[in-house]
């Protein structure tokens, strides 16, 4: 995964897909090389490379995604949902491939895909009413979360204001190894 660290780019309109990579390794034992993507300066790169270990886990919702209103749960019963997921998590970062998202903002990242990448600048609410945008709305969306990364104070990054960068695929597209398509939407406090 590549981001651009100069331009920090949201995601949110067509021209910010320059802004990031996803390169997709096979594991093979040939020397893997790759350029960086189009317009990233080879001195934004990042100094520090931080190696994730796997570790199973279950991921959950956000109660937005669960469509449940707020005034259906009690204040204790909100604040203990959010609880239980910052326990599933520790006090590591947020990093996460593929289950539910953890968003800082909002949970309809699978609607604003199609929309983005296909030409409707979602940085507006006007923009989601558009024309084209419910043209985009009847194509089939079956974009799914790849990888989820968080702001690291371990490789001194930090996505906005304590933010976190979401990398959506489509599920047709990853089934190929297909990753060039990849979108990311990047939500800060």
């Amino acid at each position: 995964m590549f981001y651009d660290l100069e331009e920090c780019p949201w995601g949110f309109a067509q021209k910010d897909k320059d802004g990031w990579a996803v390169i997709y390794e096979n594991g093979s034992d040939e020397p893997f090389e790759q350029p960086l993507p189009l317009n990233i300066d080879p001195e934004s790169v990042a100094s520090e490379i931080k190696y994730l270990r796997p570790s199973t886990f279950t991921s959950y919702p956000d109660l937005d995604r669960l469509d449940i209103s707020y005034t259906e749960l009690s204040d204790e019963d909100h604040c203990d949902y959010y609880e239980f997921i910052a326990n599933n998590y520790g006090d590591d970062p947020y990093h996460q491939v593929g289950g539910y998202p953890k968003p800082v903002q909002n949970d309809c990242m699978e609607e604003e895909c199609p929309l983005v990448s296909g030409g409707v600048y979602c940085g507006e609410p006007e923009s989601f009413t558009s024309e084209k945008a419910k043209q985009l709305r009847d194509q089939l969306n079956d974009w799914k979360l790849l990888l989820q990364f968080d702001s690291d104070d371990d490789v001194k990054v930090m996505w906005g204001h304590c933010g976190r960068l979401y990398i959506w695929v489509k599920e047709s597209d990853a089934k190929q190894c297909n990753f060039n398509n990849s979108w990311m939407i990047m939500q800060c406090s």
